[in-house]
């Protein structure tokens, strides 16, 4: 007896909640580090983390986290939750799929929006449009998690000091991707004539995160050139406009800034300049090796006679972005936000 009771295999411990948790836990990890930005259904507690809120940002699933450690659940469970949300909201490498809608073509001295979807299942990482028509892109922006947004105004063309009729068409460009909604942040300016008919307003993002995207917005059924869109430090977003046509009534106009807000690292800068920019010119920034493109944006300075307008924003490649306008100045700057 002695014999059999000292070979005879140990009973195993039924396992307690705590260890069932800790194993799933574990495997929600692997899951999110491999898939959870592809939309992959992660289990255990964290899940709530990752898919519970409406809110996928980063801020909200840190606030959850924060939740679980009040609720009693251990330093353990938070520092996971904690890490869960870390990994969810690691930014996407790229765009996977991008969307071009074009609006019908509007008469002159009208007003026009187009707005581009991404596919089920994902959201908006960025986008750009093309009003390579004489229109005025006068706002770009993000109306829906998987919604971009373009508007704009048609002058109609100038000859010899009047407007001829002039159809145009805007194209508004989404790129679309995984993971984390961004979150908003917004300032805005007026612009008026007489008064202040140049003008600038930046967005800063929460502490703690980031601009990982910009847009823009104006006055519904405003005339407003935009000359600039670029991100003055990691967290501030700013948006440079005019009113072209400020002298014939169109007195008052709101310009917004919107920035994209998300968990850092802070996207670096790749730019690139083109001279000779008083006719129609497009310049490209091309992202170093081993990084893609986040976002993109575009400077035309001030000239001496005046300045121009931004035609066209869009990604040409998963690391090369395109700009294309005119300025009175003869410079034309592309930006790419790279990570």
């Amino acid at each position: 007896m002695e014999h059999d009771q000292l070979t005879r295999p140990p009973r195993p411990k039924p396992a307690r909640d705590r260890d069932i948790w800790k194993v799933e836990v574990i495997s929600g990890i692997v899951e999110g580090l491999t898939g959870a930005t592809r939309g992959v259904e992660v289990s255990s507690p964290i899940a709530s983390a990752i898919t519970g809120p409406r809110d996928r940002t980063y801020p909200a699933c840190m606030s959850l986290a924060g939740r679980y450690r009040l609720a009693g659940r251990g330093l353990l469970s938070t520092a996971v939750a904690v890490l869960a949300c870390v990994v969810v909201a690691a930014p996407v490498s790229a765009f996977v799929s991008r969307r071009t809608h074009v609006a019908g073509e509007s008469a002159p001295e009208t007003y026009v929006s187009s707005t581009a979807t991404c596919p089920s299942g994902q959201h908006v990482l960025f986008g750009g449009f093309d009003g390579s028509s004489p229109g005025l892109a006068t706002g770009m922006r993000r109306t829906a998690s998987n919604g971009w947004t373009v508007d704009a105004y048609n002058p109609g063309n100038p000859e010899n000091g009047t407007f001829e009729p002039f159809p145009i068409k805007v194209s508004s460009m989404v790129y679309c991707g995984f993971g984390p909604v961004p979150s908003k942040a917004t300032r805005t300016v007026e612009l008026r004539y007489p008064g202040r008919v140049f003008g600038s307003v930046t967005a800063r993002c929460p502490a703690g995160t980031v601009v990982v995207a910009g847009g823009f917005a104006s006055t519904p059924q405003s005339d407003v050139a935009v000359t600039g869109l670029d991100r003055v430090a990691a967290g501030l977003w700013r948006v440079s406009a005019y009113l072209p046509f400020a002298f014939a009534g169109h007195a008052v106009v709101a310009l917004t800034s919107i920035a994209y807000c998300g968990p850092g690292p802070a996207p670096k800068l790749a730019s690139r300049t083109v001279d000779d920019v008083v006719v129609d010119r497009t310049a490209r920034a091309t992202c170093p090796v081993g990084t893609k493109l986040a976002f993109g944006g575009a400077i035309i300075p001030f000239g001496f006679e005046g300045v121009g307008s931004l035609k066209t924003l869009s990604a040409e490649t998963r690391s090369t972005w395109s700009v294309s306008g005119n300025a009175d100045s003869g410079k034309l700057t592309a930006l790419a936000y790279c990570r």
